[in-house]
């Protein structure tokens, strides 16, 4: 991190009285002559936040750009060996991570000071924009950013823009339940989004992976389900396909599956007389995932936030996804859509894409904003990998935000 960027602590009523830890990368020069925009980074996974490495370096783009520590979350130990943490504890992405980006966004709009009194623009040391202000989601992020918005979102109405880079929406999503990068779910018809569940079983004895990484310090209970391809009830890692569920330890240790996934073995009866303990029921199921399901928020969001413009990063691989028809990105970009978000654009202009990337990719495919995708057209709207002459994500992501902020500026939309 550059030496000139502070650390600073804001109120948030899920971090106690040691609040939130903010992290403020400057601009050496701010992206407007009136100045800098303001972008909140939230990062990925379960991580717990990070203020120690950026994935999008928008401060070198002009941009005031600001990264967090969700409640309970600490930072490495810095050059002086402090380390610092949020106060509260982690929820694992739920409401409490929410309530805190929000009030990071407050902060971001310029609209609190930080706990010991300053606002942005006393920290960051340059003119602020803070009526001009973004936020990116990476991955998983992209949930947190529209649970924030879409419970909270009435407090910071006034937020002009999100990117998303490729972020899980959709049930099944955050756990692959259709398919992941390099081991799709061949019982998933890409062209029908249907999924065939007719072999849905259950092996007791069988080892429990989770999607994502199960969480530090948790033993993995035992137990698979799966689609049994051939048919002989025990769980075979070279012909079956296991449903890997997202492990959340709080309010107490679960695997949890998507509730359409947690119905259908409900209705199968796939664990007999007695449902095991450490997955989640259904009733469960729908209250831990829905929440963390950014598609169940996106009414709210555009409700709460109605100016908010959006651009939808997503290449031909996904950092984990491996769906053929984007399952998740089109589940994010037609919510946004059929809710009556003012702007979307899959993907941002080939000319942000240049300043970002310093020279014009070799091969780009740009989409018109407001455009319509079908689950055969967003195969052929989706950007090129970088061996292929694409950009990579993180300067997709970047060129999004660049083109957000420029539109909001300069009000072309």
């Amino acid at each position: 991190m550059p030496a000139d960027a502070p650390l600073v602590r804001i109120g948030s009523k899920a971090a106690g009285v040691e609040g939130v830890v903010v992290r403020v990368l400057k601009p050496a020069k701010p992206r407007y002559q009136q100045g800098a925009p303001v972008v909140v980074n939230v990062d990925g996974g379960f991580s717990r936040g990070n203020v120690d490495r950026a994935q999008g370096r928008l401060d070198q783009f002009g941009f005031v750009n600001l990264l967090f520590l969700f409640p309970g979350g600490e930072s490495a130990p810095q050059p002086d060996g402090t380390v610092w943490r949020s106060g509260g504890a982690f929820d694992y992405r739920g409401a409490d991570s929410m309530r805190a980006l929000a009030d990071v966004l407050v902060f971001a709009q310029g609209r609190t000071r930080t706990l010991d009194g300053k606002t942005l623009a006393e920290v960051a040391g340059v003119p602020v924009l803070a009526d001009e202000a973004g936020v990116i989601g990476w991955s998983l992020g992209g949930n947190v950013v529209a649970g924030a918005l879409g419970l909270y979102g009435k407090e910071i109405a006034n937020l002009k823009w999100y990117a998303s880079f490729e972020s899980p929406y959709g049930d099944g999503i955050i756990n692959a339940e259709f398919g992941s990068r390099g081991r799709p779910n061949r019982f998933y018809n890409a062209d029908t989004g249907e999924l065939d569940l007719r072999s849905l079983a259950w092996d007791k004895n069988a080892e429990m992976n989770s999607m994502p990484p199960r969480p530090p310090g948790l033993d993995m209970p035992r137990g698979v389900l799966f689609l049994d391809a051939n048919k002989n009830g025990v769980f075979d890692p070279d012909t079956d396909v296991p449903f890997n569920p997202a492990m959340i330890p709080v309010p107490e240790p679960r695997a949890y599956f998507s509730p359409p996934l947690a119905r259908a073995a409900r209705d199968k009866k796939v664990f007999g007389d007695a449902w095991p303990a450490h997955i989640g029921t259904l009733e469960q199921s729908e209250k831990a995932m829905t929440i963390r399901n950014g598609v169940s928020h996106v009414q709210n969001v555009v409700r709460n936030v109605p100016r908010l413009a959006v651009i939808v990063w997503s290449s031909e691989q996904d950092h984990v996804q491996g769906t053929a028809d984007y399952r998740h990105i089109r589940a994010q970009y037609d919510a946004y859509q059929a809710a009556g978000v003012r702007w979307i654009r899959l993907n941002p202009g080939v000319r942000w894409v240049e300043e970002v990337m310093k020279r014009k990719p070799e091969q780009y495919r740009e989409n018109p904003p407001n455009a319509s995708y079908d689950r055969f057209t967003v195969r052929k709207a989706v950007a090129r990998e970088p061996q292929e002459g694409g950009p990579p994500d993180p300067v997709g992501v970047m060129a999004a935000a660049c083109e957000l902020a420029d539109r909001t500026r300069r009000n072309e939309w």
